[in-house]
């Protein structure tokens, strides 16, 4: 019914968004719901009829759930295509900030420093997080005249919206080793196998030195060792999800 509506003449593109709800990957042992596989057999006999017949029509589905769509959806001669629209490095989020702050406060003076403060300060962050950053800024730019002081306090409002359903505690750390005392060589030897590979990726690579996949810190309740998890990720200018294992498994 859909081609029939649509001229050749005139191409036309048609966006699903949340895909993985009308294609929704099914699991052998739940039972399979009636509607949905037959909401999912429509659609895949209409891909069908596009890529036999082609009627000036493009459909692009959007998802943020890829591990939930069928696979059925996801043949070459349905969407064969996948582009992954990654989380932006610091450079990117420097851009996306620029634009924003440019065109929404136009209040707020452009200041480069602040804004590539705010880029680092920013990892885990995407485009629509720092619109409601800006939202934020504007808001409450009455009240705080100042553009630094007025962009760290928005920072520690506003959180990173692609992490709030996932699991775990989210924060952003503000401590430093520095704010540990004592511990120097523990502290090098992080500093050295952790940030090393972060700020300085190329004198890793020159010298064949691979950064570590993971590090085991123990000892006794109390010596500090989700603190020093804290002061890397300030340090790193990284997000912090701390994960308890009650929350992966359950004896119930």
């Amino acid at each position: 019914k859909v081609t029939s509506l649509l001229k050749p003449a005139n191409p036309t593109i048609i966006l699903i968004e949340n895909i993985e709800i009308f294609c929704p990957k099914f699991d052998v042992k739940q039972k399979e719901n009636s509607h949905s596989l037959r909401i999912a057999s429509q659609i895949f006999a209409f891909l069908d009829d596009i890529s036999i017949n082609f009627h000036g029509i493009m459909v692009i589905g959007t998802t943020s759930k890829i591990e939930l769509v069928n696979a059925s959806l996801r043949r070459c001669s349905r969407m064969g295509v996948e582009i992954l629209l990654d989380m932006p490095n610091e450079q990117q989020r420097f851009e996306i900030l620029k634009v924003l702050w440019t065109s929404r406060l136009t209040t707020v003076k452009f200041d480069v420093e602040i804004c590539a403060f705010v880029a680092e300060s920013t990892p885990g962050f995407v485009g629509a997080d720092f619109e409601v950053l800006c939202q934020f800024v504007a808001r409450h730019n009455h009240q705080i005249k100042n553009p630094q002081d007025l962009f760290e306090y928005a920072l520690r409002s506003v959180n990173p919206s692609v992490m709030r359903d996932n699991l775990g505690i989210v924060t952003r750390s503000t401590m430093k080793l520095d704010d540990i005392g004592g511990m120097d060589e523990l502290k090098k030897m992080l500093r050295t196998s952790i940030l090393g590979p972060l700020k300085q990726p190329e004198n890793f690579h020159r010298f064949g030195l691979r950064a570590p996949s993971g590090i085991l810190l123990y000892g006794p309740s109390g010596c500090a060792k989700t603190t020093l998890v804290k002061c890397l990720a300030g340090e790193s200018k990284m997000t912090l999800i701390s994960v308890s294992s009650a929350e992966i498994y359950s004896p119930y």
